[in-house]
């Protein structure tokens, strides 16, 4: 069982109790924003470079997984990013896009879709961050039921009507009878990780190209995934 998969298990036997919710809210809340830094030290940093540099590698040293994976990210949206290829000042930009993840909770796809180069502190702070997004869920939602909305697979079950489409989720090797119903009515569909999110591990399969096992075209033998009928494939 992957890492998702348990915490989905585990999220979906919270206690239907208002004071266990508004205390486990409370913590996701702490736990989201831990890593975020003061208004004071936001405010220094953006009058100054070489503070704003040093609140980086503070972070750096504090959060060495949240820095690793958002260095990562950076990385691969600066490589795909054409007005950054050359430019004399890259560092500069990668530091302000790695500020941005701990001073307002901007992840670096954000840093560019939301043009944040050049922002000053309150422009910055007057757009929701991802970090400001989830603060939000856990507040406005209840926090088991949201949990719905979290699994793909969970959310076609639940509003399938609504989708104009056929999909199938499939928890694992015990659903290779109903794949195989599946694809005699659809043999090519979109596969996706239950979840999964922005577009990420997804899949067209063509089960006429290919043998049918249970270990290798079975979406879910491993994991849990959502192989779907969207447009691409001409059925609705």
């Amino acid at each position: 069982m992957r890492k998702n998969q348990m915490i989905d298990l585990l999220r979906s036997q919270y206690p239907d109790m208002k004071w266990f919710k508004k205390c486990l809210v409370r913590f996701r809340i702490k736990w989201t924003t831990r890593m975020l830094l003061s208004n004071e030290q936001i405010e220094l940093a953006e009058q100054d470079i070489n503070v704003k540099n040093q609140l980086v590698e503070q972070c750096k040293k504090r959060w060495p997984k949240i820095y690793g994976l958002t260095e990562k990210k950076c990385n691969e949206v600066l490589d795909k990013a054409p007005e950054f290829t050359g430019r004399e000042d890259k560092t500069t930009v990668y530091n302000d896009i790695l500020f941005c993840r701990f001073a307002y909770g901007f992840q670096p796809d954000e840093y560019l879709c939301c043009e944040l180069e050049n922002k000053s502190m309150q422009e910055r702070k007057a757009i929701i961050s991802d970090t400001d997004r989830y603060c939000y869920v856990y507040q406005m939602n209840d926090i088991s039921a949201m949990q719905t909305f979290n699994n793909k697979g969970k959310t076609y079950n639940k509003f399938k009507k609504y989708y104009g489409r056929d999909a199938l989720y499939i928890k694992n090797r015990r659903d290779y009878r109903n794949f195989c119903s599946f694809i005699e009515q659809h043999p090519i569909f979109v596969s996706k990780d239950v979840f999964g999110g922005m577009g990420k591990d997804v899949k067209l399969v063509n089960t006429r190209e290919c043998k049918i096992s249970e270990k290798k075209n079975v979406p879910g033998y491993d994991s849990e995934r959502t192989p779907s009928i969207g447009r691409t494939s001409g059925s609705k």
